[in-house]
Formats: C-alpha cells, structure tokens, sequence
C-alpha cells in the first residue's frame, strides 16, 4: 500500500492531461534541486523510505521498489497547474530552471483566454503594498517553524468513525474547508472583504471544462487552484509543513479564533475527509504533500476497518498515514519563502515552502466552478455601483442578481449570508449577499457551520447601515418606505426590503434612525393624514391648522407607508406639539392686559387650592380648551365665567390624583356667590368666592365635631352644631342612650396607584363609590364578594382603554398610560402559564430570550405575586376562585407608571416596575407591596368602579383589615406562615 502511494504521488507530479506541456525529467529535476546525481539519491531515498517506514513493510515491497527507482530515473514530472513548482534552491537553478521557465512562459502571458482580475475597476497593488504582503507571508512561516526531523513515518488513528453527515452531504461542504484553510492561512481575502489588494487573480479555462485560478504578488506566485474532472489539486507556497499533532482532537492554535478566520483549523479539514469518504459514490481520494528545507512530508487520509465488538457494528474510522522523506540538505540562502528575483533579472524560482493538496472525488471538478466558486467572496470582482458598504471592514450588502459573474465562471455570486467570505446560509434578505466581516461579524453557529444566530445577524446589519458610505443609496433604497406612487410594489422596487419579515426586525428595532437618519424626516415631526386635517373634533381641526399656520413639522401621511415608522398622529402627540408652539409664542409675545388678568384670577384659584404645580394659560391663538401634564390652555377670548371656573376646578381634581375638600368647598362658594348668567368674574366677585370658601371649610370642621360629640344629626346650619344638638336632646334623638360618646369616623388615607394620601376626613352622610355607599363592615364585604363575576381572564388582548372604560366620576386617579397586553404563554425558565404583556415583549417573554437573570428575577416576581394571593385568600376564602380566575401578572415594559390594571373582568399586576428590585433579598417587601396592589385592585373590582372615593376606602379598608387579622391571630393562615413580622412572631 505505501508503494502504491509513492507511485501515486509520482504519477501525480506526471499528470497525463498535461501531455502537451513540455517538462523536465524527475531525475533532472531532482539534480537542479541539488540532492546528488538524480537517480542515485533517489534510490537512496527510497530505500531509506522503505526500510524504515512501517507503511511500505508488506510483501509487495520488493516489486514496489523497482517500480518507484525505474519510475525516479526516467517518468517525466509536470506542474500540478502553471504556477506552481516544487522548490529549488536559488543556487542550484542552472540549466533545468531556465527550461522550466521558457516552458511556463507561454502559460503565464500569451493565454487569451486568460482573465485578470485588476482591469480597470481595481487598481493595480502598489510596491508598498506587495512587499507588506510578502513579509507578512515570511512572518507567518517563521511562527510554525518546528524541527522537521522530528516528524517520523508511521500510521496516525483521528479516532472519528467515517459515516454520513446530513448537513456534509455533497461536495460543497469539504470544498468549503479545504478553500477555507487556504484563504485564512494565506491571506487571499482582503480587509474589505475583496480579493487583497496586494495580489492579483488569473483564471484560464482547462481541458474537460475545468478552471485554473492563480494567484500572484508581483513575480511571486502564492497559490495555484486547479479544478478540472474528478480532481481538484490546490498548491500553495508560504506554507510550512503541519505538524501531525492537527490531526488530534481538540488541538488549540493560538493563531485561531481571531476576527481573521471563519472557524478553527485542524476539526474541519478532518469533517471535510469524512464527508467524502463517507459517500461511496465519490470514489474519494485524498492526499497532501509538504516540501520544506530539503524535506517532503506525504499524508494519506484512508479508512480504516473496525471489525465489530458487542453492541457496536463494524465500522470505519479516519487514518492518515504519513510518509516523511529526507531530501538533502537545502543550500545556504534557500530558507527564504518566497524569495523574488532582483529587479531586471529572470523570474525567481518558486517559494521553497509549499504545500500541495490532491483530492479526487467523482465531478469535484465541475463542483468548484459552480458550487465554490460563487459561493467565495475571493474569487468576486464585484461592482461598487448598488453595493451598501463600511469604509473600514468587509462587510456589505448587494443585489446578487446586478454583479457581473465570477471569474472563471458563468455564475453570478450565490445569494446567501457570508461570514468572512464564505456562504453560510441562504440570505435573510432575498437574493441579496450579506457579507459580515469586520466588526461588523457574526459567528457560524453549530458543528456543521451552516447558520448563524438571527438577532446577531439583524445587528450586525444594523451596524452595517449606520456606517456605511453610501447614503443617498441607502435612502434611495429605502423610499418606498415612505409610501405614495409605487408603495403596494415596495419589495420589488428595493431589493433591501424583499423580505418583509426581516425589514421588519430592522425597522421595529430602530424606527428612529430610519425615519430621521436615513429618510430625512426632521425630528419631532408628526404625521397626519385627511383623515386628521378634515376631522370634526375640535381640537383635533383646531390644533391641525394651528400647527400648519406655524410651519410646524406636520408632514402628510402617505397611502401605503410603513406602519412600523409612519403612524398616524395621536391626539397626545398633537397636544405635545401644539404645547411646544404655545409656550414659545407665549414667550415672545406676552398676551394682552384683559387676557393677563383673567389669567391672573385663574391662578389665585390654583393657589386656594394647593394646585401650585398646575399651569394656566390664556392664549388668544386658542379656539378650544385642552389639557396636556402640568398645562391647562383656555382660550383668551373665553370670560372667566363661574362654569369655566368649575370646569376648571374638574380637571385640576383629576390632574392632581388625590382627594382634597378644599375643592368642594369652592365650588360651594362658586354656586353661592357667583350668578349663572356666564358674565365675566371680577376681582371683586372672586375675592368674596374665596372667603366664602373658606367660611364652608369651617362650618364643615364644625360639623365633624358635632358629629364626634354625640350633637350632630340631620339638617342644621352646621356653624358650631348648637341648634341641632338642642333639637336632638329634645326629641330624644342623637348620641348614644348611655351617655356614652359616639366615636370619631374618619376617613381613610387615600391610596392611589402611585402611593399617594390625603388629609381628607369622611363626613356622616357623604356618598361613597360608585354604588352610592361605603361598605359597613365584613358582612357587606362578603356580600360583594359573593356578588362578583368569576369568569374573568377569558380575554386574549386587554386593550388600553380598558380600564379606563370603567373610570366613574371625576376622580381617575388610577388612570395611567397603560399599552395594549397580549395574552402570551410562556416558558417554564419563567415560571410557566401565560402572562399579559405589552406587543413589544411578546416575542422575548414566548420564546424565553431574555438574560438568564432577567429571566430569574421575573420568575421570582410571579412567585411573590402568587404568594401575595396565597395570603389575600387565607384570610378571605370567599374570594379564593376570584384571585386564581381574575388576577394575572403582567408585563407592560413600554409604561412603568403603573402596578395594578383592572377592569370588569380582569386585574393585571404590572411586574415590569418591580425587575430592578431583588427578590432573593427582598422577598418579603416584595409581597407585601405585591399583596396592597392586589387589595387595591380587588377593591375596585367590589366596587365596579376606577375612583377613590368614600366606597372603595371603605372596602380597601375591610379587605386589608381581614389580611392583618389573619396575620396576627395565629391561624395557619399563608400570611401567618410566611410574612409574619419579627415584632409579632409568638414568642418560645
């Protein structure tokens, strides 16, 4: 067998299909190499070979070796391809150098039929740039250099069982790896992603429909491709022979794993040997061979049997057997890869380091131009025109379809996703070339290096658009996203957008960047369309020719534009702008002395009532009232009457969030002071409106105090209780038969969402929630429970508006910006069962993509949240079916404003505030505030209502009355078990 590969090797250096080609001799080209007399340092060499290698220790030696010395004197050797030769030292050219290269010159300049690829498109490389180049080279063999005497002959197991791979099926997979290790290792593919701009590319058609491709620097050639039947042959200089030490398993390289090379070097090659030799059909062959310093270094990749062993079958697994042959000595000055010839002298010989790959397989030849070829950024001659590229790195995107085909083929560069100059994957956008290298780089993903991860790719090409040099392109490009004429035709007249999909992550990822960056749209503008700037609502009308009178960023929404980035302005959004306009006339131009004044008496208003962080503004440029934050805006020409002074004091109690009585005590005053004929307020008026205000918050203190002594009753003038308890110790009527005080009723604090209170106190009498009344005690409070509708959670989307739906009167306090939830199942990583989130969150919270410690703190929150139940339903069984039905947790990453979310149906806890906290150390709090929202919701569901009043305080009141009870009575009670404070734990 190692006979057998010898002459191989031999018949191989004297390929048949070169017939033409005139060559020297192998024994005169072993003299010109300076080894001795050709034939007797051969035989020398081979006996050496023989006696001493394990390999050739067969009974077919004898035969074998005359064979291998009659084929050293007299079998002819011909170059692989062109460009390539075996090394000879500089000092030992003589005679048979000159003939090798009178015979090659024909090959090297007069083939018209050969193409190079510099032409008028790609400058020629610089001097600079060929000898930065060729150092570079030399410094890489000088970093492998290793002892070559102490690699021996002999047999070497990889220990990978040869069987077939789905994802290796084919020829282009090891084509693939074996292209790869060459391009890395010699540098062919440039920084930006193009053939480097220190070589040049030739490719000259061959016999049989096959391509030869070489690639020179300067006189230098560095590598020589030669494609052409069932044989691929890759001969490459600058190559210093691999120590048998890569065919183990796991081996690292400190030269690997860098932004220079797609993967590591040493487990492809060996995939690649397996894939072919794992396809019978192929009749794959594969052999390398390493010249370097006088020595040659042959490698076989063979099958080797396994016979089998118990459960195990029979087998094969991969064997390289290598052969190591001393040459000689090489001669002084010969150790220099790729040494050039002075200027004006003959082309020097070729590098003394090379390395060259055989590989046989049925149509491997015609595989490599139509597979490979398009498929290997350094074989494209791509044209700037209609191409997104970086300044710096090898990144970029391209219309496959619009570049010219690849040199030495009739295809065009293969659509496809390519990392480092080597197609990964289909594209992401159809029929482009996304080429990622650079910083802009993806990593291959999997054993089989055939996908990469979506999220990195789609940044990665976000960073591409950022940086790349060709802007009016790229907006160009991405036109048809702004709608109008062509719109409906948006993917096929830009091929960035083909894949809506993918466009869409892009967009949706960076709206901003799009709209503004790349489109042109100023910042701050809005989009309306006639829907808009002919509607009936009145501010709506108002604020859309206000906006278009001051030249404002009002831009028409086009039919057919991108929804991700050109929506439809919301009336917030037009209140924003107008607010914006408003503010800087009022700056420029302060309104006139009646307006001022209004505004004035307007403000003394806001200040009776502690609304201090409220702006009133009255302008002359408004037509209709509105509202927008901390701004009220009344028109100028509007008189400051007593019903747009109570409208006013309307919208303050809701902007203010909270209950005060000073409110309605003013609005007594206004009833009582103030004609309803709409005349304008003077100064006068609004002056005895505040003090009879203030004379109604006394006569309400008063009143309290009557009813907390006992003399309080029905009717009376309230001013001290005098007369109404007089009646009532008449009549018998009012305070307690004993004698005994009546105790002092007050009000609850307020709560809101927001953990706001009010010193506000509940006077006998006064109407509460929405029903009209507040709950008395545990009994009325088992009474709404058992009146509430358990069928709750049904809904797979909770619109926005839900709750605010549901808001009764003039106190919404709760009402926050609250986003559409999605009703969304989740992975166990996050506790499982569904959670309601915001659209933006329902991809991550679905598919789990979320860190690994977002994921644990949101699954700890829903743990709390579930115990915060456990506790509420410990001390009111009766509303056990209500929580487990009716409260969900939430996700609504889009608004942190809120934590409770309720409507009839349903009560969403907002867990999303709450992710910056640790539940592993502040579980506890953590359910504690958990278990205040739940009962601040479940309260509004008693209630049937979103305000704060008497009502809901009242059941507010009963509902965490019953949980603390529970906690400190020592019942085995959820809240007893677990959140039991140190101060009333029973003592041992």
């Amino acid at each position: 067998k190692g006979g057998d590969r010898m002459v191989d090797a031999i018949s191989l250096l004297s390929s048949d299909e070169e017939e033409e080609e005139s060559v020297l001799p192998l024994a005169q080209r072993l003299k010109a190499r300076g080894v001795g007399d050709g034939p007797s340092t051969m035989t020398a060499a081979l006996v050496n070979l023989t006696d001493s290698s394990p390999m050739l220790q067969d009974e077919a030696v004898p035969e074998r070796k005359q064979q291998l010395l009659k084929a050293a004197a007299s079998e002819p050797l011909q170059a692989l391809s062109p460009g390539g030769a075996r090394a000879q030292p500089r000092a030992a050219q003589g005679e048979a150098s000159a003939v090798l290269r009178k015979e090659r010159a024909p090959a090297r300049g007069k083939d018209k039929q050969t193409e190079l690829t510099s032409g008028a498109e790609r400058a020629a490389p610089t001097q600079q740039q060929r000898q930065a180049y060729l150092a570079a080279r030399r410094a890489c063999v000088k970093a492998r250099r290793f002892n070559l005497r102490s690699v021996s002959s002999g047999t070497i197991s990889t220990s990978r069982t040869i069987k077939p791979m789905a994802a290796w099926a084919g020829l282009w997979p090891a084509l693939r790896e074996f292209m790869q290790n060459t391009i890395d290792h010699l540098a062919l593919l440039g920084a930006d992603g193009r053939l480097n701009s220190a070589l040049e590319m030739t490719t000259t058609p061959v016999a049989g429909g096959g391509v030869e491709v070489r690639f020179t620097c300067g006189a230098t050639e560095v590598c020589a491709i030669r494609a052409a039947g069932d044989e691929l042959v890759i001969e490459q200089a600058f190559t210093f022979p691999m120590h048998p030490r890569a065919l183990d398993t796991g081996v690292s390289d400190r030269t690997k794993g860098g932004e220079a090379t797609a993967g590591g070097f040493g487990d492809g090659f060996k995939t690649a040997a397996i894939s072919l030799l794992s396809q019978p059909a192929l009749g794959a062959h594969i052999e390398w061979w390493f010249e370097a310093e006088g020595a040659c270094f042959h490698w076989q990749f063979v099958g080797a049997p396994r016979a089998a062993v118990g459960t195990f079958r029979a087998s094969q697994v991969l064997e390289v057997h290598v052969s190591a042959t001393l040459l000689g000595e090489p001669q002084p000055g010969c150790r220099a890869a790729g040494a050039t010839a002075a200027d004006g002298a003959e082309p020097p010989p070729p590098a003394e380091h090379r390395m060259l790959q055989l590989v046989r397989a049925k149509g491997i030849g015609a595989a490599f131009s139509r597979e490979a070829m398009p498929r290997l950024q350094v074989f494209w001659h791509l044209s700037d025109a209609g191409v997104l590229s970086c300044r710096k790195g090898g990144s970029l995107l391209a219309d496959a379809a619009a570049q010219p085909p690849v040199r030495g083929s009739t295809r065009a560069p293969e659509p496809g996703l390519y990392v480092r100059g080597i197609w990964v994957r289909k594209p992401l956008i159809e029929g482009t070339l996304m080429c990622f290298d650079g910083k802009s780089a993806v990593d291959v993903t999997g054993r089989d290096r055939n996908d990469v991860d979506v999220d990195e790719a789609a940044e990665a090409t976000l960073k591409l658009l950022h940086n790349c040099t060709q802007r009016e392109l790229l907006r160009a490009l991405c036109q048809p996203l702004r709608g109008g004429n062509g719109a409906g035709g948006r993917e096929k007249g830009s091929w960035l957008l083909r894949s809506p999909r993918f466009s869409n992550r892009l967009l949706e990822a960076e709206p901003a960047f799009f709209v503004q960056s790349v489109l042109g749209v100023p910042q701050g503008a809005v989009f309306v369309s006639k829907r808009t700037t002919e509607s009936k609502e009145p501010f709506v009308a108002w604020a859309s020719s206000y906006l278009a009178a001051r030249d404002a960023p009002l831009l028409p929404l086009e039919a057919g534009a991108h929804k991700a980035l050109f929506k439809e302005a919301s009336e917030a959004e037009l209140e924003a702008l107008c607010v914006k306009h408003l503010l800087h006339d009022e700056k420029d131009a302060p309104p006139p002395a009646a307006v001022a004044a209004r505004a004035a008496l307007a403000s003394r208003v806001l200040k009776f009532v502690g609304a201090t962080k409220l702006k009133l503004h009255f302008s002359e440029r408004l037509s209709v009232a509105f509202v927008h934050g901390s701004h009220i805006f009344v028109p100028g020409a509007q008189p400051l009457s007593r019903a747009l002074l109570v409208r006013l004091l309307g919208v303050m109690h809701r902007r203010l969030g909270g209950y005060d009585e000073r409110f309605t005590h003013l609005q007594q005053a206004l009833f009582e002071q103030l004609p309803p004929d709409g005349a304008e307020v003077s100064g006068a008026q609004l002056d005895a409106v505040l003090k009879r205000a203030e004379g109604v918050q006394k006569e309400a203190k008063a009143f309290e105090r009557a009813a907390a002594t006992g003399s309080g009753g029905a009717g009376g003038s309230g001013a001290g209780g005098k007369d109404t308890a007089a009646t009532d110790k008449a009549s018998g009527g009012g305070g307690s038969s004993s004698g005994a005080k009546r105790p002092r009723v007050e009000a609850p604090q307020e709560g809101g969402g927001d953990g706001s209170r009010s010193s506000g106190k509940r006077r006998a009498g006064e109407s509460g929630g929405a029903r009209g009344g507040a709950v008395c005690g545990r009994a009325e409070l088992e009474r709404q429970i058992g009146a509430l509708s358990r069928g709750g959670g049904g809904e797979e989307i909770l619109p926005s508006s839900a709750f605010a739906a549901e808001a009764s009167g003039d106190a919404r306090e709760c009402l926050r910006p609250a986003s559409t939830l999605h009703k969304t199942a989740v992975p166990a990583s996050l506790g499982g069962g569904h959670i309601f989130c915001d659209a933006a969150s329902t991809e991550a919270l679905r598919g789990g993509t979320l860190s690994a410690a977002r994921q644990a703190t949101l699954r700890r929150l829903r743990e709390a949240l579930e115990q915060s139940k456990r506790v509420v339903a410990a001390a009111l069984p009766s509303l056990r079916a209500t929580l487990a039905s009716v409260v969900h947790a939430g996700f609504d990453a889009s608004n942190d404003g809120y934590l409770g979310f309720c409507t009839n149906t349903a009560i969403v806890v907002n867990l999303h505030p709450l992710m910056g906290r640790r539940p592993e150390g502040d579980g506890k709090a953590l359910t504690h505030e958990l278990l205040m929202t739940v009962a601040h919701e479940v309260a509004h569901l008693c209630e049937r209502g979103g305000d704060h009043g008497p009502g809901w305080r009242s059941t507010y009141d009963e509902i965490l009355k019953a949980v603390y009870c529970d906690a400190v009575s020592g019942a085995p009670g959820a809240f007893a078990q677990a959140a039991v404070c140190t101060c009333c734990a029973p003592v041992s």
